[in-house]
């Protein structure tokens, strides 16, 4: 199996053979490798993870041992091992109570649920803008701080001001 760039590939970064290449070095196959999961992680029996899983992991070895698919260049494929991957990260660290918070970025959403649109550029822009002024206001307030502190500090105690006026 070999990957091929493209300009135009719709998920990045692209994760299909790193991930198939992890499975190889750990297991046999897709299923054999869910199996281990499945037991090392604790995951509740009758969880739709645990089902889901072995769809998606009999899914991967039917295409790559039966149908002979280069997987590692396909997009739908490639969805495929984000999500195994998000199911899998979602159970680390509950595995009763799994988080399924940044779906969207491991599943390479570019629009949220309920018909809202979000252009990635739009969401970069704003989330460079918010950081900057987060950055601002903590800055504000170590300024702030260090006012106060050294209004409610007695006259006198500061013995580094002195010295450095004198000089």
């Amino acid at each position: 199996m070999a990957s091929t760039t493209t300009d135009d590939f719709p998920y990045e970064p692209r994760t299909c053979m790193e991930y198939l290449k992890a499975i190889q070095s750990v297991s046999e196959s897709c299923h054999s490798q869910r199996l281990a999961w499945v037991s090392q992680s604790r995951v509740p029996d009758g969880s739709r993870a645990i089902f889901q899983d072995a769809t998606l992991a009999q899914i991967l070895d039917t295409a790559i041992c039966y149908d002979a698919l280069n997987v590692s260049n396909l997009a739908s494929f490639e969805l495929l091992v984000r999500r195994r991957q998000l199911i899998a990260a979602a159970h680390s660290h509950n595995a009763s109570a799994p988080s399924y918070d940044g779906a969207d970025y491991y599943l390479g959403n570019q629009y949220r649920q309920g018909g809202s649109i979000l252009v990635p550029a739009l969401t970069d822009h704003v989330s460079k803008k918010l950081q900057a002024d987060s950055a601002i206001m903590k800055e504000r307030r170590k300024l702030a701080q260090a006012e106060a502190s050294a209004k409610s500090a007695p006259k006198g105690s500061s013995k580094g001001s002195g010295a450095q006026g004198q000089s």
